[in-house]
């Protein structure tokens, strides 16, 4: 296995792979297509704007349905931060259906 020296650690930071920025990308979509079921293809959008990026998802009428609450730093980063986000409607709608999450 390759060693990471903190140069590299602070490259991978900064420049994220292609690998995560899909993943994140799914399992937004997979989130928003459980908690907005009548929006059946969003679209996830990045935005950046006064140097900070946002994510913007759009909807089927190709109106914006939500957004990041605030600009981030990286395009990974609005994207973790729109994952919390469609994660913590994912959970409540799982609570709402009368689960719970033990642990």
């Amino acid at each position: 296995m390759k060693k990471q020296t903190a140069r590299s650690l602070h490259i991978n930071r900064i420049m994220p792979s292609d690998n995560n920025i899909l993943g994140l990308r799914a399992q937004i979509l997979d989130n928003f297509a459980v908690t907005m079921p009548t929006e059946l293809k969003p679209k996830i959008v990045m935005a950046h704007n006064d140097n900070a990026w946002w994510v913007i998802i759009y909807g089927n009428d190709d109106k914006p349905i939500w957004k990041t609450n605030k600009g981030t730093d990286t395009p990974e980063l609005a994207l973790r931060k729109m994952l919390q986000s469609s994660s913590d409607l994912v959970f409540g709608k799982f609570k709402s259906g009368g689960f719970a999450l033990e642990g």
